[in-house]
């Protein structure tokens, strides 16, 4: 972000497929003068194995194919993944220099798996700047194709939401953070983990519940112990 030169820059994963219309479409999602990010649409590239299935059916990229624009007045900052992955965004430039830099203790590469982009597009919402949902700028992401890779990915996802919602406590004093995450582990992931486990028709597949769970309870230690790395690589 800060070496680039353009207006514009676009986010996509090592594993993702562009569409031909992909740049084209997420340039005109900054019309507006208040939006500072755009979240594209990401389909499977392929559905070949199991594992493949269980990621679409479970933690699909695919946020609909209608066009939203999201703001703090409509969406609690702290929920700002309905609004997209870090696997097919546009951020402009100048969002960094506003909201400052991505937070280093956060996503691949360290004890948190993930959660940098969350908490990036929060602080966009936060500032009472807008996200655009364009599902129009699409991309293609070919899933983990066996189980024990999906399980770890998952695991993962569970690690960076409660270490993102972590981070903005710690530096904002976002309390509601834990509030929120009560709710969404009494009333989402809990009664998901139960259904899972008993089986139940329509059920998310075991056990996928349980890895997200037991990141989620990582999530806190895992980014303490990612700031302190942080801090000492720049030290």
């Amino acid at each position: 972000m800060q070496s680039a030169s353009g207006e514009i820059v676009v986010f996509i994963d090592d594993d993702a497929v562009p569409d031909a219309n992909w740049l084209r479409e997420h340039r005109r999602a900054f019309r507006n003068s208040l939006t500072m990010a755009s979240m594209g649409l990401t389909l499977p590239l392929e559905l070949e194995t199991e594992a493949q299935e269980q990621f679409e059916a479970f933690s699909s990229f695919s946020r609909g194919l209608m066009p939203r624009s999201f703001q703090s007045r409509y969406m609690h900052p702290l929920f700002v993944g309905h609004a997209g992955a870090g696997v097919n965004m546009a951020l402009c430039r100048e969002a960094v220099p506003l909201l400052g830099p991505f937070d280093e203790a956060l996503d691949a590469g360290t004890p948190t798996h993930s959660g940098g982009e969350c908490e990036f597009l929060s602080r966009v919402l936060a500032h009472h700047y807008r996200i655009e949902y364009t599902p129009s700028a699409l991309n293609w992401h070919r899933h983990r194709r066996s189980i024990p890779e999906l399980r770890r990915t998952i695991f993962g996802y569970g690690v960076g939401v409660y270490a993102f919602w972590t981070a903005r406590v710690l530096a904002d004093h976002e309390w509601s953070a834990l509030l929120l995450a009560g709710k969404w582990f009494l009333f989402d992931q809990l009664p998901r983990f139960v259904r899972s486990l008993t089986r139940r028709p329509g059920a998310a597949p075991w056990p996928l519940p349980w890895d997200e769970l037991r990141g989620s309870v990582l999530g806190p230690w895992s980014y303490w112990r990612s700031r302190r790395q942080a801090q000492k690589g720049t030290a």
